[in-house]
């Protein structure tokens, strides 16, 4: 019995040594000696968050996104001669992610986290990062993997051609790559307003249309900017007693060189017996009426009649003062006064003059606002309001003046300093840009050139050659000034209608501060 027993269990201990020798060599014997096989051994850790699903379905690493390793499946690595050899070759310096035994420290957790980078576009099923050891593939420029071969050195976020990828930092260039339009070609790019007074980018075409043109009721010049685009504001000019429509073309060309379509009429002025400025100014509002019409079909440009400005020199602007009292000049946008005179007779009073119980003339105008009618007078009314105003045919400005003529448009007015002194001043005091500016309301300005004449804006050759008609008033007698002169009158109607016609408040600041214009100045004036 007792042997019984002890082959029994000596046959039990043979038993138990021959299973534990089994399991032995199972823990030595691994499935596979391919130590390039990650599908089962590769652990996620802390430090790399790769591979982070139980199921080890490959979640995107955030430093590595959509690795396409499959667990298990024991794919062979399809970059044999890939100097990074992906993540799973032996050769690779990350040794595979697993987790504690990683010591690659530009391809860890702790520094290639990319947390930031939401571009999970880039099928890295290649494992395309730079190698793991190559210090020069940092978090800062791997935020958009661009997809560069591992051997290249060049995955960096400034080689970045994947213009669609979202990567926060993924300027485009630097921003470079923008929608900003080709700037207006009537204002430098460089904002530099002072450019108004040399001649602007457009060449100027020059076209006289004779009366009876299709129906034009006067003779007539155009100056136009070839080739602008988009829709062109329409400036007319009415010359001076006695002078020519093509006494101005230094002027005017500037003008025009700046994008605008400017037409010089030709009046019938006459010293003596002539028509009145109130009969000129209606042959006016029938021309410009007419040019509302006809100016398309004179230019090869868009003409724009709804953006129409009016100008005018000595009685040229007293004549322009009135256009702008009429109803079919509403359309008018702005007036710019070239040294006016507002000379006043009996049968030609003043154009902007304050209406007063003075001037109260009829007695039915006068029992309408509750005056009393006395040896041909009125009394006894005080002219407080626009209803009392409008009873005489007067404008209202400003709650509190009543003037003869309209002018509710936007002015400015260029006066001279020789051309309103001494024997032979031709913009006397009390009829010269002072009163206009004082007569006209807000927004305005006034400008008063040293050294200069109520002539010195005529063009230089015509000065010479009109005789005592120009010559009589007292100029620069200086042809270098009076060219200086031309340009600098030039520029400020530039700046003036540009912000009329344009809508581009910023020339404002220019005609305001006289200390950058390149004229002197003996006044300067806005409101």
């Amino acid at each position: 019995m007792k042997k019984f027993l002890l082959i029994l269990f000596l046959a039990l201990i043979f038993l138990l040594a021959g299973c534990s020798g089994k399991k032995a060599s199972d823990l030595t014997d691994s499935p596979d000696t391919d130590s390039s096989d990650t599908g089962i051994t590769e652990q996620d850790d802390s430090t790399d968050t790769l591979d982070n699903d139980p199921a080890d379905n490959e979640t995107p690493d955030n430093s590595e996104t959509q690795d396409s390793e499959k667990p298990g499946t024991e794919t062979p690595d399809t970059e044999a001669t890939d100097t990074e050899t992906q993540d799973n070759e032996v050769s690779d310096t990350d040794t595979l992610d697993n987790g504690p035994s990683d010591d690659n420290n530009s391809d860890s957790g702790a520094t290639d986290n990319d947390a930031s980078d939401p571009d999970t576009q880039n099928d890295d099923s290649a494992d395309n990062d730079a190698p793991d050891g190559d210090t020069s593939d940092s978090d800062n420029d791997d935020i958009a993997d661009a997809d560069i071969p591992d051997n290249e050195n060049q995955d960096s976020e400034a080689s970045d051609p994947d213009t669609s990828d979202d990567d926060i930092q993924d300027n485009d260039t630097a921003g470079n790559d923008s929608d900003d339009e080709t700037p207006d070609a009537d204002v430098p790019a460089t904002e530099d307003l002072a450019d108004v007074f040399n001649l602007g980018p457009y060449e100027v075409k020059i076209t006289d249309i004779a009366s009876g043109t299709d129906g034009a009721p006067r003779d007539f010049r155009i100056y136009e900017p070839k080739n602008a685009s988009g829709n062109i504001p329409v400036v007319h000019f009415q010359h001076d007693f006695l002078y020519k429509k093509d006494y101005y073309d230094g002027m005017l060309t500037h003008l025009a060189s700046h994008g605008f379509i400017v037409v010089s009429g030709q009046s019938d002025h006459a010293k003596i017996n002539g028509e009145s400025s109130i009969k000129e100014a209606g042959k006016v509002v029938t021309f410009i009426s007419w040019l509302k019409e006809n100016i398309q079909s004179k230019v090869s440009v868009t003409a724009d009649i709804e953006h129409f400005g009016v100008a005018g020199h000595g009685r040229g602007g007293k004549v322009t003062s009135r256009v702008t009292n009429y109803d079919e000049m509403m359309m008018l946008k702005g007036f710019f006064g070239v040294d006016p005179v507002d000379a006043q007779s009996l049968s030609d009073p003043g154009t902007v003059a304050e209406i007063t119980t003075g001037a109260i003339s009829k007695k039915e105008q006068c029992l309408a606002l509750g005056g009393t009618w006395s040896l041909a007078s009125c009394k006894n009314v005080t002219i407080d309001s626009q209803e009392e105003c409008e009873i005489l045919g007067g404008h209202y400005f400003n709650g509190s003046k009543c003037y003869n003529n309209r002018a509710t448009l936007p002015s400015m007015f260029l006066g001279t300093e020789k051309g309103r002194s001494g024997s032979s001043a031709c913009a006397p005091a009390g009829e010269n840009s002072t009163d206009f500016y004082a007569s006209y309301p807000s927004p305005s300005h006034h400008i008063i050139a040293a050294g200069v004449g109520h002539a010195d804006m005529v063009d230089p050759e015509d000065l010479s050659s009109c005789g005592s008609t120009c010559s009589g008033c007292t100029g620069s007698g200086n042809t270098e000034l009076n060219q200086k002169f031309v340009a600098y009158t030039g520029g400020l109607m530039v700046a003036f209608f540009n912000t009329t016609l344009k809508d581009k408040t910023q020339y404002e600041a220019l005609l305001n501060d006289v200390s950058t214009h390149p004229f002197l100045t003996t006044a300067a004036e806005h409101k």
